[in-house]
């Protein structure tokens, strides 16, 4: 697999979008123990729209599984902890993470990767 590039970031969100639903919004999990979370796998599936995206490009939800496991698992958190660089350049870490920001703050799907979109053309 090639590094996904910032337009092909960019490319794999609008992908996810359609996949997921433009007006739908992330469902967090959690329990009443941990509150909250946002996971990239949920019940052996990409959860949210950076997993989904990166799943499409062909990325094993067994990878982003692991990430979950880390204190801070920002997408640009994992690519800076070296557990991401070989699957995507820093341009593409920043987009998907701005669009995981836009998401986890409770925007829909398809507004997250506008305003991703907005921030880094």
């Amino acid at each position: 697999m090639n590094k996904i590039t910032k337009d092909q970031a960019f490319e794999l969100l609008d992908q996810a979008v359609i996949k997921l639903g433009a007006d739908n919004e992330y469902k967090r999990g959690g329990s009443q123990l941990s509150g909250p979370s946002c996971v990239y796998v949920r019940n052996g599936e990409a959860s949210c729209i950076v997993a989904t995206a990166l799943a499409i490009a062909g990325v094993p939800v067994e990878v982003m599984a692991e990430w979950d496991k880390e204190t801070d698992s920002t997408i640009l958190s994992v690519f800076e902890n070296g557990n991401a660089p070989a699957l995507l350049t820093r341009e593409a870490a920043e987009v998907f993470q701005t669009a995981q920001m836009y998401q986890d703050t409770e925007y829909t799907f398809g507004r997250s990767v506008e305003l991703a979109r907005a921030e880094h053309q």
